[in-house]
């Protein structure tokens, strides 16, 4: 059976994954790509980071799989595991007494436990005001925030929703009287389960009745829509729509300056050579935009000036998204992610094969986006926060 390989990998990066977790199964998705279906291959995917991350557990036949595909993949990621620094912090004002009572700052991890322990004693009898908690409410199943995305389905959303917050997801599957039951649960507290025919349809009924019992206990953002050739329509292709007459009111101090001086309509010269439609801003990043060539450009010219334009975007105080057109190519948004990814950036690729769009955007940490629309009154263009039920 031949497999698919023309489709992008970038487009499973989910919006709150961090880049670290998402090089690690991007690197198993192109590893494989050629070896199984998309839908497949992701779903082994998620279940590879599952056990590598979060020491998730599957059945024998699969965990035997996942260590299979996973041989040549895992192993530079544990080396840079071991490897990775271990670093002692000491406050600055702790360094400074040290100093000017003659004594060494401490340097091992035990006296520093001590140094903090201490300074948090005095810091709390000196100040009674009581801090204020940033940990959201609910801590039934850990801090847990629900993300619903358009279209995306209830086996995504939470298993997204927990793997966010550090939990482990476990989903355990039993036979009983010709049904499958599945249970859920999350940090080995059952959460929900369900029965059904056959086991998609039961996960599907959990993974349900989970988020409503989820939804009690926990804030839930709702992305209003996904961005899209038709959500982020440019202004150029909005204006066909409307006439030349709807284009410019009658009451328009321009055109009634241009009336009074003979002007009857139409463009402007001798012949009438002048464009009829006013001038319009599009929305859309496109090669052209970029100073470059529509049918071929270097891909090193294509990084630099997709860099240029990303850095002034972190500059500024743009809210909106970066949106590239879609006569970007396969290999030109694969620069493009790349670019993205080394600026701290997040990239999706949205839209069919011959008309995909890539969004670059900010990475917000969930929590902080949650405290954000408490303050903004829970709806923004682009998020609502829906408050627990539970409440």
């Amino acid at each position: 059976m031949s497999v698919e390989e023309d489709w992008d990998v970038e487009q499973h990066k989910t919006e709150h994954e961090c880049d670290e977790h998402w090089e690690l199964r991007r690197k198993f998705l192109l590893t494989h790509k050629d070896k199984f279906p998309e839908d497949e291959l992701v779903c082994l995917a998620q279940a590879f980071t599952n056990i590598e991350l979060l020491g998730c557990r599957y059945p024998k036949e699969t965990m035997q799989l996942i260590a299979e595909l996973a041989q040549d993949i895992v192993g530079e990621y544990r080396e840079k595991q071991k490897t990775k620094l271990q670093r002692t912090f000491v406050k600055a004002s702790d360094a400074a007494s040290s100093k000017v009572k003659g004594f060494r700052a401490p340097t091992s991890t035990n006296n520093v436990e001590k140094v903090r322990k201490s300074q948090s004693l005095n810091d709390s009898k000196a100040n009674a005001i009581p801090t204020k908690k940033r940990r959201i409410e609910g801590s039934l199943f850990g801090d847990i925030v629900i993300v619903e995305r358009p279209g995306d389905i209830p086996q995504n959303t939470l298993a997204c929703a927990v793997n966010v917050s550090g939990g482990n997801l476990e989903w355990k599957f039993d036979k009983i009287k010709g049904t499958c039951k599945c249970s859920i649960l999350v940090n080995s507290k059952l959460l929900a389960e369900a029965c059904s025919s056959n086991k998609k349809s039961a996960k599907k009924e959990a993974s349900i009745i989970g988020l409503n019992e989820l939804q009690k206990h926990y804030y839930t953002i709702k992305i209003k829509h996904n961005i899209n050739k038709d959500a982020n329509i440019t202004t150029t292709a909005m204006m066909k729509h409307t006439s030349k007459e709807d284009s410019i009111s009658d009451d328009n101090i321009g055109r009634k300056l241009m009336k009074l001086m003979g002007w009857t309509g139409g463009g402007l010269g001798k012949s009438e050579q002048g464009m009829v439609e006013p001038v319009t801003l599009k929305q859309q990043i496109s090669k052209e935009g970029l100073g470059l060539k529509s049918n071929s450009c270097s891909m090193n010219h294509l990084k630099f000036k997709s860099k240029d334009i990303m850095r002034k975007y972190l500059s500024g105080d743009m809210t909106n998204d970066l949106i590239f057109s879609a006569d970007f190519t396969n290999d030109e948004r694969a620069v493009i992610h790349q670019v993205a990814r080394q600026l701290g950036l997040k990239s999706q690729s949205y839209g069919p094969k011959n008309q995909r769009t890539l969004v670059i955007s900010r990475k917000i940490d969930i929590r902080d986006l949650v405290e954000e629309l408490k303050t903004l009154g829970g709806v923004t263009s682009k998020y609502q926060l829906i408050e627990p039920t539970g409440l």
